[in-house]
Formats: C-alpha cells, structure tokens, sequence
C-alpha cells in the first residue's frame, strides 16, 4: 500500500484544504476571546468557534493552541447572538438609509413651502389654492398668445418690401407735409399687412 499523500490538482492535500476551510470558517463565525500564548506573541486576534478547540491562527500554521476556550455549545451560542446582531445592524443600516431619503425629501418640501408662501403673501392671496390657480391662469395665458402675439411683439420693420414709395424725389415746400403723411399712412398699411400676414 502507498504512503503517497494525495494531492488536489492545485498541488495542495487534502488535510491542508481542510485546514484552510477551518481557517476560513473561523474567522467569518468565530468569537475573539483572549489571546493564546501564540497570537499573543504574534499580536493576532484569537477568535474561536464551535467547530475546533484551536483558534483559527493556530488552526492556520498547522500547531497547537493553548486558548481558555469554552465549550462548543456555549461558543455556538455566542455565534449565534453575532449572526442575529449583524442582521438587526443591516436593518438599521438600511433603515437609516431610507429615514435619511425621507429627511431631504422633506426639507425640499419645506424649502418649495416657504418660497410659494412669500409669493402668496407678495400677491395678497389668502391660501395656496389661490396661488395655485393663479399660476394655471397665467400660463393658460402665454400658451394662448403663442407663437403669433409673441411675434407681434417682436416685430421689426424690413424696408425692402417698400417698393412703391418713392422718397428720392425733390418735394416743394407746399406739398412736403402732404407727401410725409402719405408715407407715414404707407408705413402703417405695410405693418398692417406684416402682422395679419404672421397672424395667418
């Protein structure tokens, strides 16, 4: 019969996984108590579980532990209380998170609050509705003007179109002002006929 320890494909034995997978149980479950005289020395934390009588360090080299352990049921005990603690804490935490979301949603509420308050009082409106409505009548206002009034507004005269007056000629003084109130009545035909065009 062979002696030959057998190995994993990655080149380690079976016992040394096994002691690393004890090792990594230890140090996600175990409960640090006070060192051994190894971790001691080494200043590690010495943490215990039910699943060995050897703390995860020494678990880890492979040597003997000296570490005042409790019994197994007691140290399972203990784990348990850490896993239910740790569940409460990532309740709360995500709690905070949302109580958090909350709080500056409202402190927004309130910031909008006080703005359309002072608008209320600067208008000498009696509540919020009022305002409320104020605000509706106003936009309805500027979407019925569209896009004809607010081109009315911003209408600029374009003296190319004007072909049919002729300002070169001399004018004698006794029909200088007869001729200007011709032009004045032409530009105001033209403007007329500018914005009625835009209307349409």
């Amino acid at each position: 019969m062979s002696n030959r320890v057998v190995k994993s494909k990655g080149g380690q034995s079976k016992k040394t996984q096994d002691r690393h997978s004890l090792y990594e149980y230890i140090c996600l479950n175990g409960v640090e108590m006070p060192a051994c005289s190894r971790c001691r020395e080494k200043s590690l934390a010495c943490k215990l579980s039910d699943k060995s009588e050897r703390c995860g360090e020494c678990v880890r080299a492979g040597v003997t532990c000296d570490a005042d352990g409790f019994s197994a049921i007691a140290l399972s005990r203990i784990s348990r209380e850490k896993s239910r603690l740790e569940s409460e804490e990532e309740a709360a935490w995500d709690e905070m998170v949302t109580l958090q979301a909350k709080l500056a949603r409202l402190r927004k509420q309130k910031r909008l609050l006080e703005r359309r308050g002072v608008e209320m009082v600067r208008r000498g409106l009696e509540n919020l509705d009022e305002l409320e409505k104020e605000d509706r009548r106003a936009e309805g206002g500027r979407l019925a003007m569209g896009p004809t009034q607010a081109g009315e507004q911003d209408f600029v005269w374009d003296f190319s179109q004007i072909t049919d007056l002729d300002v070169s000629g001399p004018y004698s003084a006794g029909h200088e002002q007869q001729g200007m109130g011709h032009s004045l009545e032409y530009f105001g035909d033209v403007a007329q006929l500018r914005i009625e065009h835009g209307a349409g």
